[in-house]
């Protein structure tokens, strides 16, 4: 009898010692992955403020800009200013075409295309494929495509809008005239601000002000296929990253 209360004390002390020691080596892992989550959190947001702080600081020698402007001008009296994020060169009717401002334009085949409307100034497609929207009078104005030279004045493009490359940094004008271009001379640096660009550069933005200078519109943004923010890119991994390794440390329930 004594005998078979010895081993059955022996046996349930042995289980309770084993369940202490699950219960033990089950703290020490809990204890071991919150640890391990912790400085991964940790290193993660040390990440994302060195990546935010170096984003912010100011980069010196980005020679051009990443984007071009157009100055429009409809004759009467008004001008609109344009800006379109850009990569690489495209031709003057394509960035007239995404800096997202009403156009109307007609196909001359292998000459390529001519500018018929701008918003609400110019003709159809019928007298714009005959004559460009000109009347008989000589002085009967269309839609002339400009570019500024070095000394920042404009000229008239030699090629028209479907054949010229606008590159990142370059300027460029429309104006509805018959001779001269009467365009505003501006410089590629102050095309943001007039477009009403400041606080969006990924997206196209126009603007339009009235003989003295006031805007009287703005037109909005136009998404474009162009560079995300790497800061939201990065918040947005590392958001990720801290709800998998949450689901993969958790606490398991104990039975």
């Amino acid at each position: 009898m004594a005998k078979g209360l010895r081993a059955t004390f022996t046996a349930v002390s042995g289980f309770f010692h084993v369940v202490r020691a699950d219960g033990e080596a089950l703290r020490r892992h809990r204890a071991g992955g919150y640890a391990r989550l912790d400085a991964m959190v940790r290193l993660l947001v040390a990440m994302l403020i060195v990546s935010v702080a170096v984003g912010a600081l100011p980069v010196r020698g980005q020679e051009p800009p990443d984007y071009a402007g157009i100055v429009i001008r409809p004759g009467d009296g008004t001008v609109t200013y344009a800006y379109v994020p850009l990569e690489e060169p495209v031709s003057g009717i394509e960035l007239l075409r995404r800096s997202g401002v009403s156009l109307l334009t007609v196909g001359f085949g292998g000459l390529g295309e001519g500018v018929c409307k701008i918003e609400e100034t110019g003709c159809e497609i019928g007298p714009c494929r005959t004559r460009l929207c000109q009347t008989g009078d000589r002085d009967s104005p269309y839609w002339r495509y400009f570019q500024q030279n070095d000394q920042g004045k404009w000229v008239a493009s030699p090629l028209g809008g479907s054949a010229t490359k606008i590159a990142p940094g370059d300027v460029h004008g429309w104006s509805w005239t018959s001779d001269e271009a009467l365009l505003p001379e501006v410089d590629v640096a102050a095309i943001p601000e007039l477009a009403q660009a400041q606080d969006d550069r990924a997206s196209a933005h126009y603007a339009r002000y009235d003989a003295n200078g006031a805007l009287i519109e703005n037109g909005g943004t136009l998404e474009l296929v162009s560079k995300r923010s790497y800061a939201f890119v990065f918040v947005s991994l590392a958001g990720m990253a801290i709800f998998a390794l949450t689901l993969r440390f958790r606490p398991r329930r104990s039975i």
